[in-house]
């Protein structure tokens, strides 16, 4: 990707004039007399170390990285302004550091350094997939000529910097790397990392594996009443859900508990049949039929319709405008003409109002409902893991059958069969799953001759199941020379850029608590990039 925007960088540098020494260049171009360009934005940005930084010096980052990406719609989604901030934050932390030991670059010196490599350095904040670091830049024209008055024009008009203010700009640059390059000196990588490195990235597992999550269980369980004898038995676990959770029940907007039909459309045809429909179903409904079975038998909701079509307490605004409007307009035990939406059509029973604070026996009796249905659905979970698993190990069934014959429910949340690897020790097997590097790492016990887990694993509430397709492990002898040579690189090349992050982060840390560290709010209306 770094490629692909470096090729867009702006050539401003197409001359014809006759080239200047890069040294006359630096004798003539920095000093006081240039530091008369009006800044785009005056204001002070922050302030590290007892250097102050306006917000001219953060526009001039910002008007670069809108030279390097064209489309201004890549930097909306980022927030460059702050990148900015930041990298200013760390190259003077840096380049204070590397002073305190020696260190010093002139900023006339780091602006011909610049102009003579075709480069301007740059130091970003935060992991934004921007360029930063050394930035390409065609500082000569194409036969190679350096021109003066092109290249303070662009510093001038498309920075806004004097060309004194864009040395001292690449002089932090510059020592900040000199900065970056002793603490990444310091990093050695043992033959003993190199060793689990090696380890962890052979020793590995792919497989394939069903999450049965309660939730969807849950949907298909219908009304559940919990029974008296239940809920003596957890009369101390809904007297603890209540107290964690009866703010829940107090101040209530208006709320409506209803019940459903709904009856799928999307075409005129398609709707004036479905309101011929309905009118038949609401007539029953008022002759006496049960509106919860009729929701269960016709309702084309199939979340709701083993529920008998009950949605529960709604406020307004959790269904379509039409739907809260018949629903809130109806009493209790009414039902609604047929109503459409973008949905289909549907007919509305009320079932019950409420509004404010809920009676604490009334709240306790949800809760408990609540609970014995969670109950109830974890066991439904943990059932169809083991009934599976059972047939997967005594071969009955074949992982590919399994997958097939689950494919047929095609409901949300419904388990499915899926193949992620290789996987090594401490990563995620399911990456929403709390906890399940744990199931990686049962897996990791298993091979293509022992594929299968004694038992369901229990992640919370949910069940998971897997089956071992490929499993790899490290040779006794060790990587062999190309390997470990790799490994070492890889593993230096990102220890250093650990180390290089925690010793910026100390360097914060310890400007902060000293107070030498500021930074301003956002201006009202800040310059955009260009």
């Amino acid at each position: 990707m770094l490629e692909n925007i470096l090729s867009k960088v702006r050539s401003v540098f197409v001359v014809t004039l006759v080239a200047l020494l890069i040294g006359a260049f630096a004798l003539t171009f920095g000093g006081p007399q240039t530091e008369g360009c009006s800044p785009p934005s005056e204001g002070r940005a922050l302030t590290v170390n007892g250097t102050h930084y306006l917000e001219r010096d953060v526009d001039s980052m910002l008007r670069f990285m809108g030279d390097l990406v064209r489309d201004a719609r890549i930097l909306q989604f980022f927030d460059v302004r702050g990148a900015a901030i930041e990298g200013i934050i760390e190259r003077k932390l840096l380049a204070d550091a590397a002073r305190e030991l020696g260190f010093e670059v002139a900023p006339d010196d780091a602006l011909v350094e610049s102009m003579r490599n075709d480069e301007i350095l740059l130091t970003l904040g935060g992991d934004l997939p921007l360029p930063s670091g050394r930035i390409p830049f065609r500082f000569h024209d194409d036969d190679g000529n350096f021109v003066r008055e092109n290249a303070e024009g662009y510093l001038r008009n498309a920075l806004g910097l004097s060309p004194g203010a864009f040395g001292r700009w690449q002089a932090e640059e510059r020592l900040a790397n000199q900065m970056r390059d002793i603490v990444r000196a310091r990093v050695v990588v043992s033959d003993a990392e190199i060793q689990d490195a090696y380890r962890a990235e052979n020793d590995t597992v792919t497989l394939r594996y069903v999450h049965y999550r309660a939730s969807h269980y849950l949907e298909t369980l219908g009304e559940l009443t919990p029974p008296p004898a239940w809920e003596t038995a957890n009369e101390l676990a809904i007297e603890a859900e209540f107290q964690r959770n009866q703010h829940r029940y107090k101040n209530l907007p208006p709320q409506v508990r209803a019940r459903h039909i709904l009856l799928r459309a999307s075409t005129d045809e398609e709707f004036e049949r479905a309101h011929e429909k309905a009118e038949l179903l609401r007539a029953r409904a008022l002759g006496g039929a049960d509106f919860a079975e009729l929701a269960k038998q016709h309702s084309e909701d199939s979340e709701t319709a083993k529920r008998g079509g009950d949605l529960g307490f709604r406020a307004r605004g959790r269904m379509p405008a039409e739907f809260d409007e018949a629903a809130f307009s109806l009493e209790p035990g009414q039902i609604s003409e047929p109503v459409r939406t973008v949905f289909g059509v549907h007919l509305v029973k009320v079932e019950e109002k409420r509004e404010g604070d809920v009676p604490d026996d009334v709240a306790k009796r949800e809760i408990a409902a609540r609970l014995y249905a969670t109950e109830r659905a974890r066991e439904a979970a943990k059932r169809a893991a083991e009934a599976d698993l059972e047939a997967l190990r005594a071969g009955r069934i074949t992982m590919d059958e399994l997958s097939a014959k689950l494919a047929e429910v095609d409901v949300a949340f419904a388990p499915v069969v899926v193949t992620v690897g290789p996987l090594g020790r401490g990563q995620k097997l399911i990456p929403d799953l709390e906890g399940s590097e744990a199931i990686t790492a049962l897996a990791l016990e298993h091979d293509e001759q022992d594929p299968l887990p004694a038992e369901p694993y229990a992640a919370g509430d949910d069940q998971v199941i897997f089956q071992v397709e490929v499993r790899t492990k490290p040779s006794e002898g060790g990587p062999d020379d190309e390997t470990r040579a790799r490994l070492r690189e890889d593993l230096h090349a990102r220890k250093q850029e650990e180390v290089l992050r925690h010793y910026v982060r100390e360097l914060r840390e310890a400007a902060e608590k000293r107070g030498d560290l500021q930074i301003a709010a956002a201006p009202a209306a800040p310059a955009e990039a260009r």
